[in-house]
């Protein structure tokens, strides 16, 4: 593994059938090439990946409160919508955490594994811009310097809304197509300076 990505680790949040229902695939019909290239790039450079997803039991034990009034919650266990998307299907060795909250951080494992992995910058991306992706990024700019890839990202309302509130708490954002430019920049800009 090339030395100069050592520092980062890409976090794919929530790839799931639940998350891009058809209304979501019209208006990110590019989503699927986006992820794909990220991270076929990642593995590739030697860039860890992490992934992260929801997933709820059917006897509501571990619901969140708004959903546990109501009977349906995404990604139930075994359920369609907690399926993988097929663009985004870990290899083995590539961690996988299971959650069940918006934020990826408020599980403990995720930070710990990022500093178990010696890891010093997180590249964000996955569904839903404005719910998980952003209180996930929120928190891990609080631990580490923090980038999003934003076309490999998605919401059905207020993605670019979403993006722009993010953007006071993020290194940057990047796309599909420039990322390892930017992880170049952010290495010699960010990383070297800490």
């Amino acid at each position: 593994m090339p030395d100069k990505w050592k520092d980062y680790v890409l976090m794919l949040i929530d790839l799931q059938s639940a998350f891009y229902p058809e209304g979501t695939q019209a208006a990110f019909p590019e989503l699927p090439a986006n992820v794909e290239r990220v991270v076929a790039a990642c593995r590739t450079e030697g860039i860890d990946i992490i992934h992260i997803r929801s997933r709820f039991q059917k006897d509501k034990s571990d619901w969140m409160p708004k959903y546990k009034k109501g009977n349906s919650i995404p990604c139930i266990e075994g359920s369609k919508g907690a399926e993988v998307l097929p663009f985004a299907i870990e290899l083995e060795g590539e961690p996988v955490l299971y959650k069940q909250t918006f934020d990826a951080f408020l599980l403990p494992d995720t930070a710990e594994l990022i500093q178990k992995m010696n890891k010093r910058f997180v590249i964000i991306a996955g569904l839903v811009t404005k719910i998980c992706v952003f209180h996930a990024t929120l928190s891990s700019s609080q631990l580490f310097p923090t980038g999003i890839v934003e076309d490999c990202c998605a919401s059905p309302k207020d993605h670019e809304e979403s993006l722009q509130r993010l953007d006071e708490y993020v290194v940057g954002r990047t796309r599909s197509d420039t990322i390892l430019k930017d992880c170049e920049r952010w290495r010699e800009h960010i990383l070297n300076s800490l």
